[in-house]
Parts: C-alpha cells; sequence; structure tokens
C-alpha cells in the first residue's frame, strides 16, 4: 500500500510540478546531440583540410586514417563488430585484432574516402551538409547529413555516435541505409564460420600485409 501511495505521490508532483523533473533531462540530451553534432563537422573540417594540405596520395591516406580513428572508438567498434566472439580471443589475441582491425577497416575507410575526394573540387559547404539529429536508443545520437557526389547525385550519410564521458564517439556510417558496423559484422561471422576466430585473424593479418599504406 504504502509503494503505492509513493507512486501516485509521484505522478502528482510530476503533474504539479514538470519543471521539476524534465528540464535537466531535456538539457542534458540537447547538450549531447550538440556535442555529437560538432564531432561530425569538425571531422568533415579535418577531412577537407587533409585532401587539401597533402599532395602525396599515400600521405593523405594516412592522415585520413588517424582523423577518423581520432573520432572513433577502436577499442569499442573493434568489440561491437566481433559481437559474441570477442569473449573467446585471448588477451593477447585482443590486442592484435584490435591493431588489425585498425589497419583493415578503419585504413580500408580511408582508402574509399581519398578516392570519393579525390573527384570533388570547391570548398567544403558545396559537399557536405548535416541535415538533422536526433537520440537513437539510451546512449547513441543519429547525425543525418547529405554528401554531394562528383556527379552530382547527393549521398545520404547518417552518422551513429555513442555519448561516452569524454566526448561523443562514431560508431558507425550508414550510406545510403547501408551499415558499416552491420556488414562488418556480418563479413566477420562469415569467415568464423568457415574457420573460426583463428581464420579470421589470419584474414586480417593477410590484408593487413596487402593493403595501400
Amino acid at each position: 500500500m504504502r509503494a503505492l501511495q509513493a507512486v501516485r505521490a509521484g505522478v502528482v508532483l510530476s503533474c504539479l510540478f514538470p519543471t521539476l523533473f524534465t528540464p535537466r533531462i531535456l538539457h542534458a540530451a540537447s547538450e549531447a546531440t550538440d556535442r555529437a553534432v560538432e564531432t561530425v563537422r569538425s571531422l568533415a573540417s579535418d577531412i577537407w583540410s587533409i585532401r587539401d594540405g597533402h599532395a602525396d596520395p599515400d600521405r593523405r591516406m594516412q592522415q585520413l586514417a588517424r582523423a577518423i580513428e581520432g573520432s572513433t572508438n577502436v577499442d569499442l567498434l573493434s568489440r561491437l563488430v566481433l559481437g559474441r566472439h570477442w569473449r573467446s580471443l585471448s588477451s593477447t589475441d585482443h590486442q592484435e585484432y584490435k591493431t588489425l582491425f585498425s589497419r583493415v577497416v578503419i585504413g580500408g575507410l580511408a582508402v574509399r574516402l581519398h578516392s570519393l575526394l579525390h573527384e570533388l573540387d570547391g570548398r567544403l559547404d558545396q559537399h557536405f551538409a548535416i541535415t538533422n539529429s536526433t537520440t537513437a536508443g539510451k546512449k547513441d545520437i543519429l547525425v543525418r547529413s547529405k554528401v554531394m557526389a562528383a556527379d552530382g547525385q547527393p549521398l545520404s550519410v547518417d552518422w551513429r555516435l555513442r555519448a561516452l564521458e569524454k566526448q561523443p564517439v562514431i560508431i558507425d556510417l550508414i550510406i545510403e541505409g547501408v551499415s558499416l558496423l552491420v556488414s562488418q559484422r556480418a563479413e566477420f561471422a562469415a569467415v568464423i564460420e568457415r574457420s573460426r576466430v583463428d581464420g579470421l585473424i589470419e584474414a586480417l593479418r593477410r590484408r593487413a600485409r596487402a593493403s595501400d599504406f
């Protein structure tokens, strides 16, 4: 009975004094969203500066990989991609896997980005615009943007960020509805199904040795 009375009292108080319950939560959510938008905008600016600042292609791709890695959390992202198989790795394998993941996945994204940027001319605001942002689940924020390709067709690029204590970090990139996180997870799962986790590590080693930089 007392528990029921306490619940009723809470409901009454929230109705009579809603400003005591909602502004702090709303402010925190708004602040997290603003920080996520700024993270994406800052990364886009850094990427464009790298595009204009380095003539050597290998140097540009290295700088692009560092910029992307600086706005992501490789430890978290690599675990999310590996999923339940993360627990089957030893502590030594954890470290090698994260290193290989950064080289192959983040490095591969930098290579594709370099190829796209090579075809573009003009200012950043002529090719990139953030359209809106929204919360996604309890911890994540989705920042939506449009990227104007060289053929003049706009691409939908959504950035999923997780709000951590220090700053939001990018955990997924969704291009025209295709999630990098989901597709990479499916690719890794297919390799593990054929040749177990050891086979995935070996496949990543081979791809790292064959990488462009």
